[in-house]
């Protein structure tokens, strides 16, 4: 990314999809746990798709059998070999995110080759990101833009979400603004949450498009209303700022909160920061600190230089007793939440995850732009 790029990036204040590269997988939509569990073993070891298919899901999602990740990889595994094209996308996310099998672009790159092969759309937009960001094969933007185009032509609005990406930074073509917002918009009619999400932060925060608060509020209401957490957590921080956006009081904090539970550090944060200063929220400095330390566990360095501003003014007023306690049940909610892939469920399609291909484990979307201060719209 050139010079130009990354200062363009650094401008944008909200985490947003355009700054993310994120694989795409399709989950199916099965009878999930209509049958005994049992019964849904049997059929599967007999070699039935459908049913390994449900079976992976639920060791992946932990829903009515103990969650297990290389149990799911290898019940999707079985599916794809049946040539079910959907299971080999996700046995390719699965390479590549490091999930219930060690991490291996190249491989990964290969299921998602075998499953674009047979038709599906999200194999050839998780073909684009790899040769966007170069992972698992040599970093081409030309035949990225090819596959994304190729998987907006099955109908699938997040290879224009890409296509607005690589115009709106100028990767492998000049820099392009109305470009961008014209295939952003393209998903959007798709129903695609990122798309959608971005157009929210086009006329939110970036420097270089006109701002419209109200429609900015309207679009990220949109994604976040798809379970999409950046969304989550950008239409939480917009309506902190701009509480007559908000349909309803409390709908800031609920924002936040759901994004945090879907694994959004900057929500936590955000979190934390109003619980300590009563804002939105009765002031709390054990809920503020509980919100920091979980920051902290789910952002790493970036969380840790923000949240070391606030933290000392939040512990003043616990005893060593009580901040040992908050850092335990932090540090319990956390691992209860780790390794759960971020779910979207896209109107009138399969619902999807997505997880950050630069990431050796799952863990959701990870915005490449972290705000400096809270709040960040």
């Amino acid at each position: 990314m050139n010079n130009t790029c990354r200062a363009r990036l650094r401008r944008l204040s909200v985490s947003c999809s355009i700054l993310t590269a994120c694989i795409v997988i399709a989950r199916p939509t099965h009878r999930v746990y209509a049958m005994d569990v049992n019964e849904l073993q049997t059929r599967a070891s007999k070699g039935y798709v459908a049913e390994q298919l449900e079976l992976g899901e639920a060791y992946l999602m932990g829903k009515g059998l103990p969650k297990s990740d290389k149990d799911a990889e290898y019940w999707y595994e079985k599916a794809a070999n049946s040539g079910n094209a959907e299971a080999a996308n996700l046995v390719g996310y699965m390479y590549q995110a490091g999930v219930g099998v060690p991490a291996n672009p190249e491989r990964a790159v290969r299921w998602f080759e075998l499953s674009a092969a047979s038709g599906c759309s999200n194999a050839l937009i998780n073909l684009g990101v790899m040769h966007m960001v170069g992972l698992g094969v040599t970093k081409d933007t030309a035949r990225a833009a090819e596959y994304f185009r190729r998987g907006l032509g099955h109908g699938n609005g997040t290879g224009a979400a890409y296509l607005g990406t690589m115009a709106y930074f100028g990767i492998g073509m000049k820099p392009d603004n109305n470009a961008a917002e014209a295939w952003f918009k393209a998903g959007q009619k798709l129903h695609d949450p990122i798309s959608t999400y971005d157009l929210g932060v086009l006329y939110s925060t970036a420097p270089d498009h006109l701002n419209d608060l109200g429609k900015a509020a309207r679009y990220l209401r949109q994604a976040a209303d798809a379970n999409f957490a950046p969304a989550m957590e950008s239409l939480g921080t917009l309506l902190v700022r701009h509480p007559e956006l908000s349909r309803h009081r409390g709908e800031a904090v609920r924002r936040l909160q759901a994004a945090a539970d879907a694994g959004s550090w900057q929500a936590s944060f955000a979190l934390g920061v109003m619980a300590h200063n009563g804002s939105g929220m009765a002031a709390d400095d054990k809920t503020a600190y509980f919100h920091l330390r979980i920051a902290v566990l789910q952002g790493g360095s970036p969380a840790q230089a923000l949240a070391d501003k606030h933290i000392p003014a939040v512990v003043q007023s616990l005893s060593e007793e009580q901040a040992r306690a908050v850092e335990a049940k932090a540090l319990t909610w956390v691992q209860q939440r780790s390794g759960a892939p971020t779910l979207v469920q896209t109107k009138g399609q399969s619902p999807r995850f997505f997880a950050d291909p630069a990431m050796q484990g799952s863990g959701g979307v990870l915005s490449a732009a972290l705000p400096t201060e809270y709040p960040a719209s």
